[in-house]
């Protein structure tokens, strides 16, 4: 949570518009503040500090709507990163955004993976 609010702040500081900036302050800067890489930090927390990057969540699906138990979107490990097979809907700003926070299951379907 403290991630969150320090993000926020930071991001209120630059100016950035609310309304288009809520998945990458509220979701994607803290994970990346917490879980990240260097790499990811460098290439992705200042864009969204200053709000030249809009991203959208893509976690709701067909049949599951936001119940993340529903979730059956996979994404599997290949040679060249991730090949993701399933669906999204309802992902608000998606026409707007530059990147999305995409949830899905890397294990079997009826674990929490």
């Amino acid at each position: 949570m403290a991630y969150q609010a320090i993000f926020a702040e930071e991001c209120a500081r630059a100016g950035v518009p609310r309304q288009l900036a809520i998945a990458g302050v509220d979701l994607v800067g803290p994970v990346l503040i917490k879980f990240g890489t260097a790499e990811q930090k460098a290439r992705y927390l200042e864009p969204i500090r200053l709000g030249d990057h809009i991203w959208t969540q893509l976690f709701s699906e067909p049949g599951a709507g936001s119940d993340l138990a529903g979730v059956r979107t996979r994404a599997e490990k290949t040679d060249t990163g991730w090949r993701i097979k399933g669906q999204k809907v309802w992902s608000s700003a998606a026409n707007s955004a530059d990147f999305g926070l995409l949830l899905a299951r890397t294990g079997p379907i009826d674990t929490a993976a």
